[in-house]
């Protein structure tokens, strides 16, 4: 059910809503967060704190240093300084920091709920024992979530460039599941590595009672998109790509497949080219199920309070439009039905105070 129009403001003349009123409405709206990646969000001092720690040479000295490292030249590049700064995380209390780092960040932004995907392949790779990893994440969780009053949930996202470790990610997150992890999915070199390729991780993973997600449409196309669906993915990351094949996009609204848009990490990808161009006002006025979401924020120089001020003052959106955003997130979680619901209430009432 479309979320009730609210009140606009004052339009520029050439119809964009730029009004401070809508940009203070999209940075205190309620929030859930359906796309992030847990070490992409480790900000650029925690970095060098734990850099120095276990005197890892990331070839940064200074938060400006690091901040340098984040202009990439294509996806490609973005993933290796992606795996460059997992290095730094060895032990527990590493992943225990960031995550209840993460949770005070979100918080912060007034977000209610969080489903974060951990890129555990990055640390098997590395020979981290992924036991180090998930408990040093469920302390993390425990204690930020008592300190922040914010929640989250784990998906284990497996690097697909990385085949060979796709079914061990699949297997902790099968015995992790109801304990913290609520989903399995695959990200990283979308071009090169196609979803058919993880069609028995998937059925094993839906055996087990998780949900499931993959990035797709990003760098690839729609037949990208197409094997993800066929692996019953029931989120899509990104899906900037749907409207090159009208099969797909009219099979993606008819049976809501979330998409999960990150408008600023596609333009910092080259994805997209500008953030006018970004295809997710499209997509949500022609009725697909679309959230958006920061994807990697200190990594592409945003967060998900920005990401909801670009949908104001990038894309042109209206407050009804950017409210039926907040809640296309709930709508798309991983909870159970009646929490979805009783959130969903809890927003839409939060949401009416704001325009008083």
């Amino acid at each position: 059910m479309p979320f009730k129009a609210l009140s606009s403001g004052a339009r520029r003349r050439d119809g964009e809503m730029m009004t401070e009123s809508t940009a203070a409405f999209a940075r205190r709206i309620p929030k859930v967060e359906m796309h992030v990646h847990l070490e992409g969000s480790m900000q650029p001092d925690t970095l060098l704190r734990l850099a120095r720690k276990h005197h890892v040479d990331i070839g940064a000295d200074t938060v400006h240093d690091v901040e340098s490292l984040y202009g990439y030249t294509d996806f490609l590049h973005f993933l290796e300084v992606y795996q460059m700064s997992t290095q730094v995380l060895r032990d527990a209390e590493d992943f225990a920091l960031i995550t209840y780092e993460f949770l005070r960040n979100q918080a912060a932004q007034n977000v209610r709920y969080s489903e974060v995907m951990v890129s555990l392949s990055d640390h098997l790779i590395r020979g981290i024992d992924a036991e180090t990893v998930m408990q040093g994440i469920l302390e993390g969780q425990r204690r930020g979530e008592h300190d922040f009053k914010t929640r989250m949930a784990v998906i284990l996202d497996a690097g697909r460039q990385w085949p060979d470790l796709v079914p061990q990610v699949q297997q902790v997150a099968a015995r992790y599941a109801g304990r913290g992890v609520i989903g399995f999915g695959i990200g990283g070199d979308e071009a090169n590595f196609p979803p058919e390729l993880f069609t028995d991780e998937f059925a094993a993973a839906r055996e087990a009672g998780l949900r499931l997600t993959c990035h797709a449409g990003e760098v690839a196309g729609a037949d990208s998109m197409w094997g993800a669906i066929a692996l019953g993915a029931e989120r899509l990351g990104h899906g900037v790509h749907a409207h090159d094949d009208p099969t797909l996009y009219a099979e993606l609204r008819s049976r809501r497949v979330a998409l999960d848009m990150c408008p600023v990490s596609n333009v910092r990808t080259g994805a997209i080219p500008t953030l006018h161009a970004h295809p997710i006002r499209r997509y949500l006025e022609d009725g697909l199920l679309v959230t958006v979401n920061s994807d990697d924020p200190p990594m592409f120089g945003t967060s998900i309070a920005n990401e909801y001020r670009a949908l104001a003052e990038d894309l042109g959106l209206e407050r009804a439009q950017i409210a039926e955003i907040a809640l296309n997130g709930i709508r798309a979680s991983f909870l159970p039905q009646d929490e979805k619901q009783r959130m969903e209430a809890e927003f839409r009432t939060a949401m009416g105070r704001l325009d008083e």
